[in-house]
């Protein structure tokens, strides 16, 4: 095995096990998505079993939406409905309105169970 494929495996593999009680997604929306029109994102509430954490970034990876108790939402979920530049459509009732300055997202979230004082490791 090559010395770059190791270390790339050696990277790859610390990260999967930084955190084992954590699940991560990773997704985006290509540039035909919200060439098309909005994108809606819908999050869950935070509550007694845990929460969601995470991020939305535009293609350059500015982050243009914060999720969680400590983002947009405040942890009480919702709908995010993404908009390409110069929208002019109408925002429904309900939906927490984000602008993208290009018409790339990418995001990135981590479900955070709730600790009870039991956990081990």
């Amino acid at each position: 095995m090559g010395t770059a494929r190791r270390r790339a495996f050696r990277i790859f593999a610390i990260f999967i096990f930084v955190v084992s009680f954590a699940q991560y997604c990773f997704s985006k929306v290509r540039e035909s998505g919200l060439q098309k029109g909005p994108v809606v994102l819908e999050l869950p509430v935070a509550g007694s079993d845990g929460s969601v954490y995470g991020q939305v970034v535009d293609a350059w990876q500015f982050t243009i939406a914060d999720v969680g108790p400590s983002g947009l939402d405040k942890g009480q979920g919702g709908k995010l409905l993404f908009t390409p530049p110069s929208y002019t459509g109408n925002i429904p009732n309900g939906y927490i309105h984000v602008v993208s300055p290009n018409f790339r997202i990418a995001l990135a979230f981590r479900s955070v169970p709730a600790t009870d004082g039991k956990q081990n490791g």
